[in-house]
């Protein structure tokens, strides 16, 4: 039996690619489900379950013309009504879904016009439709695996119609699917048409960096996801591996600020933040050469990308200093700022995991340059979401 065994940094709250799913949970299940069209790297749209589509004149109307020889892992066929259902659920507000649903855009409503041919209306046209619909957190579920298991059941049992069927999870250890022997609808983006070559992969949740880079030199994984930038040099030097690194479309690694807290909620407090984080020194040094600095919430390989942000906000600790100083946040004996006797402080909230803490390390050092004290919050997944979504921080890194 091939079985391919990758290491990955920590353990998906649930894999519904509709319904609070975590990215690594989709990386997880990209082999068990397929979708619509599929995007090249030079950003052309392929068919996928649909063999074709087509647009109106007022980019309000997308036709899509579906496959008629697919089946879901539970053996229940794919077709037009799967496709409306999929993605009405994932448009549901009372599903709460914060991904799948804001991809859909100015959504409207899908119409069965028959069993293979499906209509998505948009409010309004929407240029990221396609861009959306070939992300897996738009794939097409099976309605019959929902309505029996329920959100809640399915996000720990997906059923799609991809190459690769769930197998089974063991909280804490492991999360294993298995090659779909009746695959023969590959998209034309891969060279294989038919069944996986690969038996099964197993992913194995190994948090800690260093745990996860031993296991692959020890030969207990076969990869790793994702790989400590400070431990690519070595692994390309070991000369067994080969270290792989992609450009980041849509939001990069960004420190978002809460504008409804003091003290950030200070235009002239933020504007200082941003000019006193030496962002390039920050790279290097947490990602040592391994990926290129951001210059703004969209990276600079996004499709509408403007290049004038990079001149925005450069590093200028006397401009950060002055901007303070102007805004009454003053230093007092002890070396650090007041203003009406509250004290320049602020709470960094970070997952213990991959680069967050050493962020966090970073940030309240060089913020610590211009009297801003900064407390670093380390929290768990969940409660860190549940901690951003209510504005308990003052800064939170988001982003891949």
């Amino acid at each position: 039996m091939k079985r391919l065994r990758i290491g990955v940094h920590y353990e998906p709250s649930g894999i519904d690619p509709h319904i609070g799913s975590a990215e690594l949970a989709l990386q997880m299940t990209n082999g068990v489900f397929d979708t619509l069209v599929n995007k090249t790297v030079e950003g052309d749209y392929l068919p996928g379950l649909a063999e074709r589509y087509q647009v109106s004149d007022d980019e309000c109307c997308y036709t899509f013309f579906l496959r008629s020889d697919v089946h879901f892992h539970d053996g229940t066929p794919f077709n037009a009504n799967a496709v409306k259902f999929s993605l009405d659920r994932a448009h549901n507000p009372e599903n709460q879904s914060q991904l799948a649903g804001s991809l859909l855009g100015s959504y409207k409503s899908c119409r069965v016009i028959d069993e293979f041919c499906v209509e998505i209306i948009l409010d309004e046209p929407y240029a990221l439709l396609l861009d959306a619909l070939s992300q897996g957190w738009l794939a097409p579920v099976s309605p019959a695996a929902v309505e029996k298991l329920g959100n809640a059941g399915f996000a720990r049992h997906p059923v799609g119609t991809g190459p690769f069927i769930f197998d089974n999870w063991k909280a804490g250890e492991s999360l294993t699917i298995r090659r779909n022997p009746d695959y023969a609808w590959a998209p034309p983006l891969v060279n294989n048409p038919g069944a996986a070559s690969v038996d099964e992969i197993e992913f194995r949740f190994l948090a800690d960096n260093a745990l996860r880079t031993a296991a692959l030199l020890d030969d207990v994984v076969d990869a790793i996801f994702y790989v400590t930038p400070s431990d690519c040099a070595h692994l390309r030097e070991h000369g067994a591996f080969s270290v792989e690194t992609w450009p980041i479309r849509g939001i990069p690694v960004s420190m978002m600020m809460n504008i409804h807290r003091s003290p950030t909620s200070e235009l002239a407090v933020r504007k200082a933040i941003s000019h006193a984080v030496d962002r390039d020194a920050l790279v290097e040094e947490v990602f040592h050469g391994e990926f290129e600095r951001a210059y703004g919430p969209v990276s600079q390989f996004t499709l509408g990308y403007e290049p004038a942000v990079e001149k925005y906000y450069p590093f200028n600790s006397g401009l950060a200093e002055a901007l303070l100083n102007e805004a009454g946040w003053l230093y007092k004996e002890d070396g650090k700022r007041y203003k009406n006797g509250q004290p320049l402080k602020v709470q960094f909230y970070a997952l213990p995991v991959n680069f967050y803490p050493q962020f966090g390390k970073i940030v309240t050092r060089m913020l610590a340059d211009i009297g801003i004290e900064v407390e670093v919050v380390q929290l768990d997944p969940v409660p860190w979401i549940r901690a951003g979504m209510a504005g308990e921080h003052h800064l939170i890194p988001q982003g891949k």
